[in-house]
């Protein structure tokens, strides 16, 4: 349940990627710097048991092509 929630968090406050072309730095949502710490703290619990699968999926579903 956790792990669902803070998915939704991750992904709900990620700016769209036309943002990132314009350059503005803001999270859509809570409207702070952007990366914001509700998605800092999301992303904390998804990634903080070092599992491989969910780092691959929110590789894989990530707005931000690297």
């Amino acid at each position: 349940m956790e792990r669902d929630r803070a998915l939704l968090l991750a992904d709900r406050h990620q700016p769209p990627p036309l943002w990132r072309l314009l350059r503005i730095s803001l999270c859509p949502v809570c409207r702070l710097r952007w990366p914001c710490p509700r998605y800092l703290d999301a992303r904390a619990i998804l990634l903080g048991n070092d599992r491989v699968d969910v780092a691959a999926l929110l590789r894989r579903n990530s707005r931000w092509r690297a």
